[in-house]
């Protein structure tokens, strides 16, 4: 929302006393607010659709149904966040209600009604909290897209292993390069491919970069077909 923007809230209520309740509690906290009436799951639907809120409180039980029938698992996952109002709750329903994407859950009285403002500005800073999470986790999830692909395509061969020197992944050109086929390759140890006499010196590589985070050099290798080649590795602890 931008500075000086009012809330704009859709309230779904179909007691008119509480509703009248929660009008007067953002009027008296002086909070910037725009407050919508619907009083039923079918005027909170047609609503949002054309017009959706930064905030919605609806009445858990309504004419034409409850609410958790428009709650999204996650709430971050949905469009608003969802604060769930009722005359009647407890403990085990709040649990319930959130598991189902509640952000909030709200047992009427007086008191309640009059810390709506309060509730609700709460509840908004979470839903800023996990939209900044799931935009992160987006970004996340792209660049290790794009990773995976830079090393799938690369004509490099890349490989990951744990510190013994067991293959954990390899890309295209570990197979091309080795002779071996993918699952032949992530079979191995990366002393497999060394002369004999170079596996003792490829423990001390592995033992440097325990110690280091991070090791290069040249090492004598034999293809699948028996060729000897030179492969200059560089290895980075993760």
């Amino acid at each position: 929302m931008t500075q000086g923007k009012p809330i704009d809230i859709l309230l779904v209520e179909n007691d008119p006393a509480h509703a009248e309740a929660v009008r007067r509690a953002f009027e008296g906290a002086g909070t910037h607010a725009r407050i919508r009436l619907a009083r039923t799951l079918r005027e909170f639907r047609e609503a949002v659709a054309v017009d959706p809120p930064d905030v919605a409180l609806l009445d858990l039980d309504l004419p034409d149904g409850r609410a958790d029938e428009v709650l999204t698992t996650p709430p971050e996952a949905g469009l608003f966040p969802i604060l769930i109002m009722t005359s009647y709750g407890n403990e085990q329903a709040a649990v319930e209600l959130t598991k189902s994407g509640a952000l909030d859950y709200v047992v009427t009285s007086p008191e309640a009604l009059s810390d709506m403002p309060r509730r609700v500005s709460g509840a908004l800073r979470v839903w800023a909290f996990l939209q900044e999470h799931k935009r992160t986790e987006e970004v996340l999830r792209q660049s290790e897209e794009r990773y995976r692909d830079l090393v799938e395509h690369s004509n490099d061969l890349i490989c990951t292993h744990d510190l013994e020197g067991r293959i954990l992944s390899g890309n295209e050109a570990a197979s091309r390069m080795t002779g071996y086929s993918a699952e032949q390759f992530l079979g191995k140890n990366m002393a497999d491919f060394l002369e004999p006499e170079a596996r003792s010196g490829f423990k001390v590589y592995l033992e440097y970069i325990r110690s280091n985070g991070q090791a290069s050099g040249v090492m004598r290798v034999r293809t699948a077909a028996g060729d000897t080649r030179y492969w200059e590795f560089t290895n980075t602890l993760r």
